[in-house]
């Protein structure tokens, strides 16, 4: 199956980004649409090549202090 990073607002306004396996990408807007998110941008995430997503996802893990 196929991953899609996407960017919605949930109900509060507030911006929620991530990556999922979907179907394709009408039906990730679908579960977002169940979520009570409204999808502003899905895209397919193509094979063997990091998307920002992973990148600030390693970064998280790691202290400021620590990359300094």
């Amino acid at each position: 199956m196929p991953i899609f990073s996407y960017r919605a607002r949930d109900k509060t306004g507030k911006l929620v980004t991530g990556e999922v396996d979907a179907t394709s990408p009408d039906d990730l807007k679908e579960a977002l649409f169940r979520e009570d998110m409204i999808p502003l941008m899905v895209r397919e995430v193509k094979a063997g090549r990091f998307s920002m997503e992973s990148i600030t996802r390693i970064f998280k893990r790691v202290k400021h202090e620590d990359m300094m």
